[in-house]
């Protein structure tokens, strides 16, 4: 799971703060601070109505920062299936995980590619399928990008009847192959 900016950044403050009590408490207990300045301090700030509002002010917003960031990491699951067919007694469903290795079978049975990694997820009405490839040196990337994409489609339309939005290739390497050694 990844953090939202927003959720860094009150991180970022949540952290200042704590570091700046755990300096104050350790410069006080190490009698850098006399102790009777930091009760002079208190007997201020709760004497004076304002700077004990600020301080209420400081605490309460600390507290909320916590329960964000506490609540932040409960995101709700993504579906992890796709909806083939709703029939009279249920619905069918397929795995993206399903989908996922019908895919790297597919595409492994190339031959101009050397290794495949892939993804699926859910796009509006079907599935996107991500292709990590590493093709032999001879391969014309824009032939073999196309014509995998199309035929792909096809192959997982055909056996899954999921729609396929997308697919998205990513040529990673050119593998080079040890030259045979003549003796």
């Amino acid at each position: 799971m990844r953090m939202s900016i927003v959720d860094r950044i009150l991180l970022v403050v949540l952290c200042l703060c704590g570091v700046a009590v755990s300096v104050l408490g350790a410069l006080t207990m190490l009698r850098v601070i006399p102790l009777q300045d930091m009760i002079a301090f208190s007997q201020a700030v709760y004497d004076n109505l304002l700077y004990a509002a600020l301080v209420v002010a400081a605490a309460l917003l600390v507290t909320v920062i916590c329960i964000k960031l506490l609540f932040s990491g409960a995101a709700p699951k993504t579906p992890q299936s796709a909806l083939i067919k709703v029939m009279d007694h249920g619905a069918v469903r397929i795995s993206l995980s399903a989908l996922d290795a019908m895919a790297q079978k597919h595409v492994r049975q190339h031959e101009k590619v050397r290794e495949v990694k892939s993804s699926v997820g859910l796009a509006e009405n079907g599935v996107r399928i991500r292709l990590r490839l590493s093709l032999m040196p001879e391969a014309v990337i824009p032939e073999v990008s196309a014509q995998l994409q199309s035929t792909l489609k096809d192959y997982i339309e055909t056996l899954s009847g999921i729609n396929v939005k997308e697919i998205l290739v990513y040529v990673e390497d050119m593998a080079n192959l040890p030259k045979p050694r003549v003796e």
